[in-house]
């Protein structure tokens, strides 16, 4: 199963699913991203989620689906069984990613890429993004500018209904502005 944002699933036979996720890992520039399919495959995990990556692996992803179906038929013989139910059913999953993808970006912002892989790495989220700030703060960056991007992200967050996220980022916020325990303020 493809999971997309709103709740949308792309499901297919495991040999297919299993099929197009090789297909994007052989495709993909992203040493990670092809790492993270390739385990998807090897361990027969039958799931990938599109929120489970990056934006910039997201913009990848897009990219590639658009060659799917003309990869399968290049490689799916002629004579195969279903075909072209099987070929209609991969362009269904590269429209859909498509789509998926627009409606990130219409709400994506290129300012945010940083945050929000910090919410999406292993450990504490709000140490997580706590760095991402920090390193802003280093490259010049003013406390003022870094709180105005936070509260700009946090709007973003809060149109697309991401509550969760939303609390760490005024955690976060919290920390720049000094309501901190003195080792987390930044």
């Amino acid at each position: 199963m493809v999971g997309l944002s709103a709740g949308a699933n792309w499901t297919a036979a495991g040999w297919l699913f299993d099929w197009a996720m090789s297909d994007i890992a052989r495709r993909t520039s992203d040493v990670g991203l092809a790492g993270h399919l390739n385990l998807i495959v090897d361990e027969h995990l039958g799931y990938f989620g599109l929120d489970d990556i990056t934006p910039s692996q997201r913009r990848e992803v897009r990219g590639i689906a658009e060659h799917l179906v003309d990869d399968a038929d290049q490689q799916f013989p002629v004579e195969m069984a279903r075909r072209p139910q099987v070929l209609a059913h991969l362009r269904e999953l590269a429209t859909m990613i498509s789509d998926d993808a627009n409606r990130r970006d219409s709400a994506a912002d290129p300012r945010f890429d940083d945050f929000e892989q910090a919410l999406r790495q292993l450990g504490p989220r709000d140490q997580n993004l706590a760095a991402v700030v920090k390193a802003r703060l280093t490259a010049g960056q003013t406390r003022d500018e870094a709180l105005a991007a936070l509260a700009s992200f946090r709007v973003h967050l809060v149109s697309a209904g991401r509550d969760e996220d939303e609390d760490v980022v005024l955690e976060v916020m919290d920390y720049v502005v000094g309501w901190a325990s003195q080792h987390l303020k930044l």
